[in-house]
């Protein structure tokens, strides 16, 4: 599971790898310490989950204990290991993780059509995709369940909306909102069969 999900990496981390410009070397490190973060982030799951059922609310609360716990040192180790104007990038795209990684979706599909999505056009999307709302004071983490296969339901799957889609016209091209419209059924389908299968199996 680390090794599929390190090879999927540029799904979450693309944009960011491309901006940075890393040697190879520094980079295949920083990979490195991204996919550990992230199984310190797994091991805190697993460990809520061996305490056997817990209500939402108590859920949230012992995954905060752990996160102020033990990702200051995952974080730390980035920070040491970046330059501070390469920290700043990378702190800059965590905080929009979750927009970026929708963004990296749809520039996917856009791919075999020939119509890339540009710089300048990704980062309207990650704004569009926010909403309206303010940059996330969090340095956000990947999930690597999802990177590894292993949890087909997609990251943030109602980013993408019919208001969105709209205002998107501004930004993108006919047949890039095509493209986009596209990738909001098949997460629409994703969904809903990930509702069926909880249903079915409780």
């Amino acid at each position: 599971m680390i090794a599929l999900a390190r090879s999927r990496l540029d799904l979450y981390y693309g944009p960011l790898f491309k901006n940075l410009n890393l040697q190879a070397d520094r980079l295949e490190r920083f990979k490195d310490l991204l996919i550990e973060k992230e199984l310190v982030v797994n091991d805190m799951r697993e460990a809520i989950m061996d305490n056997g059922q817990v209500s939402h609310a108590e859920w949230k609360k012992i995954y905060k204990q752990l996160e102020d716990k033990f990702l200051p040192e995952a974080d730390g180790k980035i920070k040491a290991f970046l330059t501070p104007p390469e920290y700043a990038q990378f702190v800059d795209y965590s905080e929009d993780l979750s927009q970026w990684t929708t963004v990296n979706e749809v520039a996917r599909a856009l791919q075999p059509g020939g119509t890339p999505l540009t710089d300048e056009q990704a980062n309207l999307l990650v704004v569009l995709f926010r909403r309206g709302s303010p940059k996330s004071t969090f340095i956000d983490y990947m999930d690597m369940r999802f990177m590894a296969g292993g949890f087909e339901l997609p990251p943030k799957y109602d980013q993408i909306t019919a208001s969105t889609i709209e205002k998107a016209r501004g930004i993108l091209s006919p047949a890039q909102v095509d493209a986009l419209r596209n990738v909001q059924e098949q997460w629409g389908e994703k969904w809903a069969e990930f509702i069926r299968t909880n249903q079915a199996h409780p």
